[in-house]
């Protein structure tokens, strides 16, 4: 089984992280881990290969240094809260991969393994070069991008690619990436948004189960679809929700503003002991956590506050609340 990563130096650590829980729960299967490097450290480098000896796995790295100076030129924007061009990287797979790999699963460094990942070997795509798990993302965002504000939009996390039909797709990536990146704004979400553009109308959209994200472990999905102001937010149900969190096959750590990530001091996500039990069997687990760097805009620290202070369900009604005395305030301002 092929899997791939994108990885810098500074996250390094979490893609250790995730492949031991990989290894961990996928282990009647040999591991073939493709690492696009942007940057890794000699030292980093041999902590992450060491973790292939003695075990069911290969891993191998690709260097993508220039495909992501072209992606600064451009000017588009860097991602995360470690700022990295480093998943940009996944646009070019088809260039840096070996060409016999026909199928591989990409997943980002914040995303950990808790069932077996074998059933993924053989899934059914349906004639399509990728599945994903639909993402949170408002219709608002899908129409900015010049997406069709109905389509489907997936979380770039997690990726089952039919890297065959993606070369017969797009056989020359220069060329489809030069079209795209030809813009006066960058992408908000950066290569996620490109993703989405390429294959929109041709992904096969998986259950939430594969990529348990962030935000529906912070809000159920009534309160997430009215923070995002949008109540055709994705097509995932209630009890499909509440099912992840007792049995997700990846979790996926991606920024939430509303909570602390698991390898920050002060963590507050509700699925931090599942990363961290991976951690204390990485290479790094003797290292210290750090705190959280300073990423939030000021609308988002009120709102985090908010949300430590009142808690996850009383979040929406008093958020909602805020909003609408907020909105009352500006229009009879001056009166």
């Amino acid at each position: 089984m092929d899997i791939c990563y994108a990885a810098d130096n500074n996250f390094s650590m979490q893609t250790a992280v995730s492949i031991v829980s990989v290894l961990n729960t996928t282990k009647d299967t040999h591991l073939r881990f493709h690492i696009l490097d942007s940057g890794i450290s000699e030292e980093n480098r041999k902590m992450l290969t060491s973790l292939t000896e003695n075990a069911h796995a290969e891993i191998y790295y690709y260097d993508v240094s220039a495909q992501l100076e072209l992606i600064r030129e451009k000017g588009q924007r860097q991602w995360g809260d470690i700022c990295t061009y480093a998943t940009w990287g996944r646009l070019f797979l088809t260039e840096v991969l070996p060409a016999d790999i026909s199928r591989i699963l990409y997943l980002d460094g914040d995303v950990i393994a808790a069932a077996s990942l074998a059933p993924l070997e053989t899934m059914d795509l349906h004639g399509q070069p990728l599945g994903a798990v639909e993402d949170c993302t408002p219709r608002s965002h899908r129409k900015a991008i010049g997406m069709n504000p109905s389509s489907r939009y997936f979380n770039a996390g997690v990726l089952l690619l039919d890297m065959e039909m993606w070369r017969k797709m797009f056989p020359h990536p220069a060329v489809y990436l030069d079209h795209l990146l030809d813009r006066e704004k960058p992408f908000p979400m950066a290569d996620q948004d490109v993703l989405n553009l390429l294959f929109e109308g041709h992904c096969t959209f998986l259950p939430l189960r594969y990529n348990y994200s962030s935000w529906f472990r912070a809000l159920d999905l009534t309160a997430l679809k009215h923070m995002m102001q949008d109540a055709d937010l994705c097509s995932h149900t209630r009890s499909e929700v509440r099912e992840c969190a007792k049995g997700a096959v990846l979790v996926h750590y991606n920024t939430c503003s509303l909570m602390v990530r698991p390898w920050y001091n002060g963590s507050t996500d509700p699925a931090r002991e599942l990363w961290r039990s991976s951690y204390a069997a990485s290479p790094w687990s003797g290292c210290a956590f750090r705190d959280e760097p300073p990423i939030l805009c000021k609308a988002e620290q009120k709102d985090r506050a908010l949300y430590q202070a009142v808690g996850r369900h009383l979040f929406s009604p008093v958020h909602s609340l805020k909003r609408c005395l907020s909105s009352w305030l500006h229009k009879h301002r001056g009166r």
